[in-house]
């Protein structure tokens, strides 16, 4: 009966003079958070990497109902991956900033992040070292295994050709669906477009005729 007492208290009444706002990786409450925060308030894709970010901060004020009230007021960092298609439609409604991070339809919460020190959220794909396919052209004849470039990532045709030939791999469209990040690139090397023949202008050429045989017994006179 206690216990049920307490949580309905903080249910109606918000923390209690027992409660605390979490720890801050930006403010120094733990040392465990490695992650740098991406460019804050803005999406953010990385070559070589195949995803789109997005970083945000925020400060949390929390008063709680000791006597007399203590507020206690924290900087909270977190940083965030786009999702897939549909969702990535809405990437323009961004996650709401609070002490838990939370997320969005379109964005995946990866963590709390710090505006100095630490690394990347993210991974930057194995490169490869024949350099980079060619960029996504509608008018090439794409198949299933096929590579194309974008901001220095290998995208491989995963779909139905049909729908690699409509689509370009863009990470906030539907082409994401159908073009699979694999690698890394750099340079420039020579695309892997399904092979296309030409057929000649001057049509078909003549049947070879082969010689008349030759008989050795006879001889010239």
């Amino acid at each position: 009966m206690y216990m049920k007492s307490i949580a309905l208290f903080v249910a109606i009444y918000g923390r209690t003079a027992l409660a605390a706002l979490p720890d801050s990786c930006e403010d120094g409450d733990t040392p465990t958070c490695a992650d740098a925060c991406t460019p804050l308030n803005s999406e953010f894709e990385p070559p070589g990497v195949g995803q789109v970010w997005y970083s945000h901060c925020c400060t949390v004020s929390e008063t709680n109902t000791a006597d007399p009230p203590v507020t206690e007021s924290k900087k909270y960092c977190f940083s965030y991956y786009l999702t897939g298609y549909p969702n990535n439609q809405f990437s323009a409604t961004k996650p709401v900033c609070s002490e838990t991070g939370g997320g969005s339809l379109a964005w995946t919460l990866k963590g709390q992040c710090k505006t100095t020190g630490g690394t990347a959220p993210y991974t930057e794909k194995t490169a490869i070292s024949t350099g980079c396919p060619g960029q996504h052209d509608s008018s090439n004849a794409y198949d299933t295994g096929d590579t194309v470039e974008d901001n220095q990532v290998v995208y491989t045709c995963s779909g139905a050709a049909a729908f690699c030939n409509l689509y370009e791999p863009n990470l906030k469209g539907v082409g994401v669906t159908y073009w699979t990040p694999t690698n890394s690139c750099t340079g420039t090397g020579t695309p892997t477009v399904s092979p296309e023949f030409t057929a000649p202008q001057d049509g078909c050429p003549r049947n070879l005729i082969p010689a008349p045989p030759t008989n050795p017994m006879i001889k010239s006179l």
